[in-house]
């Protein structure tokens, strides 16, 4: 299948499901002149499309390529950084912290990033004003537990912030709630998106 310039996401919303596209970060060390990418996938069952053909997914099965996309848009006066995740956004945290880290090292940036077991974190890109707060859920079912927010309720957390995050369908509503409405940021501030539908 081949993607022309004039592809959109009416296009893509008329595929058939098998077919569509599936948004991925990409970090400013993508190697695409080598024709090399690295792909993250968190299976869980069959709670996204993107986990079920992560599955699928055998050597050989062609892909395409389409965008760029851009979702991280901070406002330009933003002063600091506070990105939440769980594992199914992790490699969307890992392009953010990327592309901040080489751009703004004097930016302090916090990461939230929830794991189940410490064997799956990560070793993020990181300044001497990035921080990362691992909250490891012990076995409970991903999506299950209140941990990014009391993570949040423990920060000082600055007007100037910019915030943005990925994850379970409810825990990253509950995020954008109490940014919002707890925490007052204004909506042009708090950028969460649910990847997957949590219970």
């Amino acid at each position: 299948m081949t993607f022309g310039t004039g592809f959109t996401w009416q296009a893509c919303e008329a595929l058939p499901e098998a077919d569509r596209t599936r948004s991925l970060p990409l970090g400013s060390g993508v190697a695409l002149a080598e024709r090399k990418l690295d792909v993250w996938f968190v299976l869980h069952g069959e709670t996204c499309a993107t986990s079920a053909w992560g599955a699928r997914a055998e050597l050989g099965q062609p892909v395409a390529l389409w965008g760029p996309r851009l979702v991280f848009e901070p406002p330009a006066d933003t002063g600091s950084y506070l990105l939440v995740s769980d594992e199914t956004g992790l490699s969307a945290m890992y392009a953010v912290l990327d592309d901040v880290v080489a751009a703004y090292a004097a930016t302090e940036v916090t990461l939230i990033a929830e794991f189940d077991d410490v064997v799956n974190r990560v070793d993020f890109p990181l300044s001497s004003r990035a921080n990362v707060v691992g909250v490891d859920r012990c076995g409970a079912a991903p999506g299950s537990t209140p941990l990014p927010i009391e993570a949040m309720q423990a920060l000082d957390i600055e007007a100037h912030v910019y915030a943005f995050g990925s994850g379970g369908s409810r825990q990253t509503t509950e995020v954008r709630i109490h940014l919002r409405y707890v925490r007052n940021l204004p909506a042009n501030l708090v950028s969460m998106t649910g990847y997957w539908g949590s219970p």
